[in-house]
């Protein structure tokens, strides 16, 4: 791929805007795809334990 270096160099410039600004959530307006997440969202342990799943 050689658009991945691009994509890659976007991608981090997005996460740096996102973290100096505090936003937890980016989403691409257009398809209302998430670009960014912080990890502080991920709800992945808490589901697991009312699944009761280590």
């Amino acid at each position: 791929m050689l658009y991945k270096p691009i994509l890659e160099r976007v991608n981090t410039a997005m996460q740096d805007v996102a973290k100096e600004n505090a936003y937890l959530i980016v989403f691409d307006s257009s398809t209302q795809i998430l670009l960014y997440g912080d990890e502080s969202l991920d709800v992945t342990p808490l589901v697991k334990a009312k699944l009761g799943l280590k």
